[in-house]
């Protein structure tokens, strides 16, 4: 079993072969496993910080970064909605 070394930050990989990602519906699908994914990995991170700001920062960036990972225009762009809704609140 490897174990990560004490610098690297903990991730989880999101599979998403079963999806087309020409359809709204299954961008919304991956945007919600690789939400759940991030809330996860920050949950291990920051503890039991879940309504501190470290801890939703730490969910916006792990969200923004898998999704640039994908490099899919649709999932981009649902991302970009998302965070306006987000800010709008």
């Amino acid at each position: 079993m490897a174990v990560p070394r004490a610098d690297e930050a903990p991730s989880v990989t999101v599979r998403y072969y079963d999806l087309n990602l020409d359809t709204p519906e299954d961008v919304a699908s991956l945007y919600g496993r690789i939400r759940a994914a991030a809330i996860d990995v920050c949950k291990q991170s920051e503890g039991s910080l879940r309504i501190n700001r470290v801890y939703w920062e730490c969910v916006a960036h792990a969200i923004a970064n898998a999704v640039n990972d994908v490099h899919n225009e649709k999932l981009s762009a649902y991302h970009g909605e998302r965070i306006r809704d987000w800010k709008g609140r």
